[in-house]
């Protein structure tokens, strides 16, 4: 009687132990848990503020469900055109055994458009201000238009030094509607109710993958960099580049390979001519603010204040009128090129095979036409550079690329540095392009003519000397005798005005193209703007420029902070199609050195040149 009560009683204590377990455990993924006060449900994230979603209304629906009474609906904020995306988030501790976790869960869309995408999304976190060991929004799967309830899942590897499970939904679109309901997890396909737990936090944490920005730990990662180029050298003995570290306004490493130009048998080197392509756009975008400083514009006046051929554009989007010049900065304008470079062609098919300049395309400016409202999101746009070139070309009363040697090029001492066609003398320095296509050809590139109206965008030459002088005025300042030309040109503190002191609670002076929880990638009065690990031990800002014209590739980037003195200039003339070599040797070269100015250590022996051929197959 005594052992049939006992075992009675253990059963009893052992199933209450089991329903607290599974109690702690029933998280309110079936959103079906309302805040008596807020009415908003309980656990859930709303706003998704940390990982940047704006523009959205993400709020529970008790009309349209999959099951129980409530679901979460997503849709855009009529009354906030400027959107990056709506998401809502519910976050888990990573206390888990296991080693994959899955997200399941029920979505429903209307008319959710082709310009983004509906998600369920799943991140998995660990030490604050490191990457995410883990992430997946479905973003591949392309999920938009109209669908009724559906089930998808998402799944991830749980790592051992995982600490925070992050899961919701997520709409990209600017238009349409979604809704999500009754989520679930499940660990080696069990659900999380009855998965077994373990210690938490973990003992064991990742080991950090950043490293102190000090010049003794920089030049260790550059040793680690050119263990990297010794694979490219290897894989691709042709691939063509120069690679440049900059500290205090000094290259004080370098690397290069290959030839400059194949038949003259030309190597890359410092010494030769290279074309930057958009990095041509910080300096119009310097000489744009030498006017707002003299007071002949104003980065809020309207494009129709200089170019007024441009004629009235699309009134439900604003009109051309509604295009700020702050607008055409940061790319978040709307302006739509194309129909303007259609009617020239058609009337002069000339220009195929040369670009019109701005008198030449003035007539044909009244076809220009918008895509969005100013200001509603981001769209990189060649075109908006070029009207600014026509804009310091009114103000002036001068050509684009006469006032930019005036006022920027001749007082920084780039002697080398032009537009228009190379002069003679630096003819046998100016190198070609080589563009390798998947069924072996090869294309070159050689644009030392005038680029036309697309000067003001991409079209500026020069050695690297040259860039070296223009990275100094912007960030070291240490060449003493340039000094007051530098103050001449734009003083250090409207530097730090309109570039450095990155404001996001002025939308005039930024739009941001992407972020993260880590990253935030923003085009500040033009420049690009990298601020990642905001707040944290490991925060960071990169700033600067990359380029690309007739197949010549180029970055010119340095650190925004005062306390790390360090910049990367990089030129490629080799570039290669999907599946080729050369499309490898670039995306390891370019991401390699992004890492290292992001003190983001390099692991040489972890470089697989098989894996990353795979993933940019």
């Amino acid at each position: 009687m005594i052992n049939r009560l006992f075992l009675c009683s253990l059963a009893l204590m052992l199933w209450a132990g089991a329903t607290r377990a599974q109690t702690k455990q029933n998280y309110n993924l079936d959103i079906e848990q309302l805040d008596a006060q807020t009415k908003q449900p309980t656990g859930w994230d709303m706003t998704f503020s940390y990982g940047g979603a704006k523009g959205y209304i993400v709020k529970p629906d008790a009309q349209t469900v999959k099951s129980g009474k409530y679901a979460l609906t997503i849709l855009p904020d009529a009354n906030k055109p400027d959107r990056d995306f709506g998401a809502c988030a519910y976050v888990i501790p990573a206390k888990y055994q296991g080693k994959t976790i899955e997200l399941r869960g029920y979505m429903k869309l209307k008319n959710v458009g082709k310009d983004g995408h509906a998600g369920l999304w799943m991140r998995i976190d660990g030490e604050e201000g490191e990457p995410s060991l883990a992430f997946d929004n479905m973003r591949k799967r392309k999920i938009n238009g109209t669908r009724d309830w559906q089930e998808y899942k998402v799944s991830l590897p749980l790592s051992k030094y995982a600490l925070k499970i992050h899961v919701g939904g997520l709409l990209t679109s600017q238009q349409g509607q979604m809704w999500i309901d009754n989520l679930r997890l499940y660990i080696d396909g069990t659900p999380l109710a009855k998965v077994a737990t373990r210690a938490y936090p973990p003992k064991e944490r990742k080991p950090s993958i950043y490293f102190e920005m000090n010049k003794a730990n920089v030049l260790k990662e550059w040793q680690k960099f050119e263990k990297v180029v010794d694979t490219i050298k290897q894989k691709v003995p042709h691939f063509g580049f120069y690679a440049a570290l900059v500290h205090q306004g000094k290259i004080i490493r370098e690397t290069s390979n290959g030839m400059a130009d194949r038949k003259k048998k030309l190597p890359m080197s410092a010494d030769v001519v290279h074309a930057w392509g958009s990095i041509s756009k910080m300096f119009t975008s310097i000489a744009i603010l030498q006017l707002v400083e003299k007071g002949k514009i104003k980065l809020t006046d309207p494009i129709t204040k200089y170019l007024p051929e441009l004629g009235k554009g699309v009134d439900s989007l604003g009109g051309m009128q509604a295009i700020k010049i702050h607008h055409l900065l940061n790319h978040n304008s709307g302006y739509d090129r194309k129909p303007v470079y259609n009617a020239i062609a058609d009337k002069f098919p000339e220009f195929e095979n040369r670009v019109a300049n701005s008198k030449e395309i003035k007539p044909f400016l009244k076809y220009a036409s918008q895509k969005f409202r100013p200001g509603s999101k981001y769209q990189y746009n060649n075109g908006a550079y070029s009207l600014l070139g026509m804009v310091i070309e009114r103000v002036t009363d001068r050509k684009y690329i006469d006032y930019i040697k005036q006022h920027i090029l001749k007082p920084l001492g780039m002697s080398t540095a032009h537009y228009d066609k190379t002069p003679q003398k630096l003819q046998p320095l100016f190198g070609t392009s080589y563009r390798h296509k998947k069924d072996g050809k090869i294309s070159t590139g050689r644009p030392d003519e005038s680029a036309g109206i697309r000067e003001a965008n991409g079209g500026l030459k020069a050695k690297v000397a040259d860039m070296l002088k223009f990275m100094d005025f912007l960030k070291f300042r240490k060449r003493t005798k340039y000094l007051k030309r530098y103050e001449k040109v734009l003083p250090r503190t409207v530097l730090e005005k309109y570039y450095f002191d990155l404001n996001l609670q002025d939308s005039t002076q930024y739009t941001r193209t992407y972020k993260t929880t880590q990253h935030g990638f923003y085009f500040v009065n033009g420049f690009v703007n990298t601020l990642a690990n905001e707040g944290t031990k490991n925060q960071f800002e990169v700033m600067g420029h990359s380029g690309s014209v007739h197949g010549f590739l180029s970055n010119f980037i340095f650190r925004k902070e005062t306390k790390v003195p360090y910049g990367i200039i990089l030129m490629i003339n080799t570039s290669g199609q999907r599946e080729t070599p050369e499309r490898v040797a670039f995306v390891l070269l370019y991401n390699q050195l992004r890492y290292l100015l992001r003190n983001i250590k390099i692991d040489s022996g972890k470089v697989s040149w098989r894996k990353i051929a795979k993933r940019y197959k």
